[in-house]
């Protein structure tokens, strides 16, 4: 769970988001996006279950794919339930133990005192004693209940969860800011060359983060962007090492242009959401320059 929380940390701290902007992307309390990053299964104690949709929501966010990360987080879930079970149990097992000690101390306390003692001392005695006797029976009775009954279904939960995922009804904290919906998509994202320079994207959602990336492999560039025809200030418009990368996020929007400068075409990958982007051979080439431009048609209802 530490190794997942400090990849999604790493990604967020690269994408210059803060944890209160997560939280209103995703809906989940800064709290918990906190505890995920730091890999504290033990503050979701009360609501394992949870757990699982909280990450998709926060991978989602950060436009990781969840599924890569699934397997880890489940080998995280069953180890912490083990071990929280195998907790309990010990302390069961304690709680018989000093039970059994109180009554073997009660009982050598009271035949000390009465040495030589009448016959209705020495049955008050015996009444005693076989009332602590029925008590501590009573008592690992009541601790075997609780652990068939509770800590053995939990555990039998937690082995069965890869196979069924049982959806609880939601849970409802004064903290959280409401009832969270997984998105769905029902359009999809695309980009479709229109000529050497232009490209339209369409299968968007309006206010949707999108994500421009221009990888240096081989190749130093002078490297900007505009927005609808106003510069970027970040990232800043300079000059690129080779093996660097410039990250552009803009909120996509009906009828938005955005206007990418690459000063050396022999060199640049370009990706958008992770969908690589095929430079014109001509333009590649030609080792000149050239900006690209990508406009954003047909957003999704």
């Amino acid at each position: 769970m530490e190794k997942i929380g400090q990849i999604l940390k790493a990604r967020r701290e690269e994408l210059g988001y803060s944890l209160p902007k997560i939280s209103e992307r995703t809906k989940v309390p800064v709290a918990k996006l906190q505890a995920i990053e730091e890999g504290n299964l033990a503050y979701f104690n009360q609501e394992l279950t949870y757990v699982k949709f909280y990450l998709r929501y926060y991978f989602n966010a950060l436009h990781l794919n969840f599924e890569d990360y699934k397997d880890v987080l489940d080998i995280a879930l069953d180890e912490f339930t083990q071990t929280s079970a195998l907790k309990k149990i010990q302390e069961q097992e304690e709680m018989t133990a000093r039970v059994k000690s109180r009554v073997k101390s009660r009982s050598k306390t009271i035949t000390l005192k009465n040495t030589r003692p009448n016959l209705k001392r020495r049955l008050k005695t015996d009444i005693g004693f076989i009332s602590m006797f029925i008590i501590s029976v009573l008592v690992v009775l009541a601790l075997i209940y609780v652990f068939i009954t509770a800590v053995l279904p939990m555990i039998n939960k937690s082995m069965n969860d890869s196979k069924v995922i049982v959806v609880p009804d939601p849970i409802v904290h004064e903290e959280d800011p409401g009832d969270i919906d997984e998105p769905v998509d029902t359009v999809e994202f695309a980009i479709v060359k229109k000529d050497k320079i232009n490209y339209e994207i369409s299968g968007f959602k309006a206010n949707e983060t999108i994500t421009f990336i221009i990888n240096l492999p081989n190749r130093n560039s002078w490297l900007s962007s505009k927005v609808d025809g106003v510069s970027t200030v970040n990232p800043a418009r300079r000059y690129y090492e080779k093996g660097e990368s410039y990250t552009l996020i803009v909120n996509a929007n009906e009828n938005l242009i955005v206007e990418l400068y690459v000063g050396y075409l022999a060199s640049p990958k370009i990706s958008v959401n992770g969908k690589d982007i095929v430079i014109d051979p001509s333009l590649v080439s030609s080792n000149l320059k050239s900006s690209f431009f990508f406009t954003f048609k047909g957003a999704a209802q």
